[in-house]
């Protein structure tokens, strides 16, 4: 992560990274990840709603993390891996959202985002900006 993190600091075009914290990461994998990845430029730190409740987030700061970047939640069927994606995610992210915006980090909201008006509900209520994927890809 520190020599990806080197390399992007001079890449152009590059504006910011962004670190994704896995789901089964304990507070100190989580910052050792953001602190391996600090720099110049700012730091992202990705987190699946469900991380958004543990007591480490007010960490991230300090670990370098210049902004939160909410997305969707992830889990397993049996041996299989994935993210729960769709229009049902927007409730779940709204809530996360309130709960991110205690780290006192903008937010970027992301997951169950399908409309014009799902965008801006997010917008409204706090999130500095939101990310659009799984409709993107209809």
């Amino acid at each position: 992560i520190y020599q990806m993190a080197r390399l992007l600091e001079v890449a152009e075009g590059v504006a910011a990274r962004e670190i994704s914290i896995p789901i089964e990461a304990d507070p100190g994998l989580a910052l050792a990840l953001l602190q391996a990845a600090r720099g110049e430029l700012p730091l992202v730190a990705c987190l699946p709603l469900q991380l958004v409740r543990l007591p480490w987030l007010a960490g991230l700061a300090g670990a370098g993390a210049s902004a939160l970047h909410l997305e969707a939640p992830r889990g397993q069927i049996e041996s299989t891996p994935g993210r729960l994606v769709g229009p049902g995610c927007l409730p779940l992210v709204m809530d996360a959202l309130q709960v991110a915006m205690e780290s006192n980090l903008p937010v970027i909201a992301g997951s169950g985002v399908f409309t014009v008006e799902d965008g801006d509900g997010l917008l409204k209520a706090g999130a500095l900006a939101v990310a659009v994927d799984t409709a993107l890809w209809r």
